[in-house]
């Protein structure tokens, strides 16, 4: 059996850009791939720290698409759900994550291995939210 995967792109470049700018490519990726769960985005912002948005509706229903695309940057991380498990359907497991520091995002294509027993210790030190073994995979980093 192949897992469900999700559709996720990153871009950067030299001068900044309108994220809005993108969301064509966001919806034929949506529409034609497999996803449609949740989305999610993280930019670098003018300040140079990480800004993010995730709704767990899909990209196309998101009514805050508008508000969002008038950001500018010039790198992005964006992220189309199609999760692995179902059970999975709620903001805290919806991609990207972003690291509590702000250092990095982290986005994951497909299923992670071994990740029960981290989960475990992460969730005992109040450091993970949701269900996703993305989330682990994040936290690790």
């Amino acid at each position: 059996m192949i897992a469900p995967m999700c559709e996720q792109f990153v871009a950067r470049a030299a001068v900044p850009f309108r994220l809005d700018e993108l969301w064509p490519l966001a919806e034929r990726m949506e529409r034609y791939g497999i996803a449609g769960f949740g989305w999610g985005v993280t930019w670098l912002g003018e300040d140079g720290t990480l800004h993010e948005h995730r709704d767990t509706r899909a990209f196309r229903d998101d009514p805050a698409l508008d508000e969002v695309g008038r950001n500018e940057t010039r790198a992005v991380l964006l992220h189309l759900r199609r999760p692995s498990r179902l059970s999975t359907l709620q903001l805290p497991d919806t991609q990207p994550f972003v690291d509590p520091a702000g250092r990095f995002a982290f986005s994951h294509n497909g299923e992670l291995e071994r990740w029960q027993g981290a989960r475990a210790a992460y969730r005992d030190q109040d450091r993970i939210r949701g269900r996703a073994d993305s989330e682990v995979g994040q936290r690790w980093l």
